[in-house]
C-alpha cells in the first residue's frame, strides 16, 4: 500500500526531528514520561489521561503531589501533546497547565568538563633529577577538527574527555619512564583552541615523544569522528565527508649540528 508506505515514510522523520530537538534542550531523545501540573484547578486524573490519549496512545498516568506523571508510548506523541498543551487555560479559575520533561540527560560527564582553551603538560616533580635536554629543537603538530558544534554533539567534551581526562591520559602516557625536565612544556604540551573550529597543539623537543602524541590525538579524533557519524545518523543526517588535517613543523636547530658548524667551515 503506497499511502502507507509513505505514512511510515513521513512518521519515521518526524520521530528522528523530534529526538534531535529533545536533545539539543538536554532532554533524553527517548523520553516519554510528562510530569503536568494543574494544581488549584478542577481537572481530575481521568480527566487529565483522556486529553492526553487525543495525542496519542498513553500507557500510564500516576498522581503524585508535585503534580500528575503522563507516561507515553510513543516520545513524539508525548512531544507533541506537551507543545500542544502548555500553558493551556483549564477552567474558570485562570489556572493554565505546566508540562515538563522528566528524563533530563543530567550525565556528569557533560556538567563537569574543563573550559577552553586548557593546557596540558607532565606534573612538576620536584624531586626528580635534572634531565638535559635538546637544545633549541621544537616539533610542534596541528591537528584540525572539521566539524561543527551543532545538532547537538558536544565536540568540545567529546575532544578532552570529563575534566580533561581524554588530554591527561595521553600526556601520562608519553612522559611514563621519562625524567621530566625544569620545565614539564618542553617534554609535550597539549592545548584545545577554538579557531575557525578546533584545533589540537601538540609540542614537545623529544622527537619520539611529539610522534607519540601526535599518533594519539589522531586516534582520539578517528574516534570522535565515528562518534559524529553515528550521532548524525541517529538524527537522519548525512554525515559529512570527515578527514584528519594536521600540520607539522620544526623550529630551532639540533645542539649538534651547531657545534658543528665551525668545524664545517673550517673542513
Amino acid at each position: 500500500n503506497l499511502y502507507l508506505d509513505l505514512n511510515i515514510m513521513q512518521t519515521e522523520e518526524l520521530d528522528k526531528k523530534v529526538k534531535g530537538i529533545l536533545f539539543s534542550e538536554g532532554i533524553s531523545p527517548n523520553a516519554k514520561t510528562l510530569l503536568v501540573n494543574a494544581e488549584g484547578s478542577s481537572l481530575s486524573v481521568e480527566d487529565l489521561e483522556r486529553i492526553c490519549r487525543e495525542f496519542g496512545e498513553v500507557d500510564n498516568t500516576q498522581e503524585k503531589p508535585e503534580g500528575t506523571y503522563v507516561t507515553f508510548a510513543h516520545t513524539t506523541d508525548a512531544y507533541i501533546a506537551k507543545e500542544a498543551l502548555q500553558n493551556t487555560r483549564i477552567d474558570d479559575s485562570g489556572k493554565t497547565l505546566q508540562i515538563e520533561w522528566t528524563e533530563k540527560v543530567t550525565s556528569k560527564r557533560v556538567l563537569n568538563f574543563t573550559e577552553v582553551p586548557e593546557v596540558f603538560t607532565p606534573p612538576r616533580n620536584p624531586e626528580a633529577a635534572q634531565t638535559e635536554e635538546p637544545a633549541d629543537m621544537e616539533y610542534k603538530g596541528v591537528v584540525k577538527v572539521p566539524i561543527r558544534e551543532e545538532h547537538g554533539f558536544l565536540l568540545h567534551q567529546k575532544l578532552l574527555g570529563a575534566k580533561g581526562c581524554n588530554f591527561r591520559k595521553i600526556v601520562e602516557e608519553c612522559a611514563r619512564d621519562t625524567p621530566i625536565p625544569p620545565d614539564p612544556a618542553h617534554l609535550l604540551k597539549l592545548q584545545l583552541t577554538k579557531q575557525d573550529g578546533y584545533q589540537i597543539h601538540v609540542s614537545s623537543r623529544y622527537r619520539e615523544k611529539f610522534a607519540a602524541a601526535m599518533d594519539k590525538i589522531e586516534t582520539l579524533v578517528s574516534m570522535v569522528f565515528e562518534e559524529f557519524k553515528r550521532h548524525c545518523y541517529q538524527l537522519g543526517i548525512t554525515p559529512p565527508d570527515l578527514r584528519i588535517q594536521s600540520d607539522e613543523t620544526i623550529t630551532g636547530r639540533a645542539k649538534a649540528f651547531a657545534e658543528g658548524k665551525d668545524a664545517l667551515c673550517k673542513w
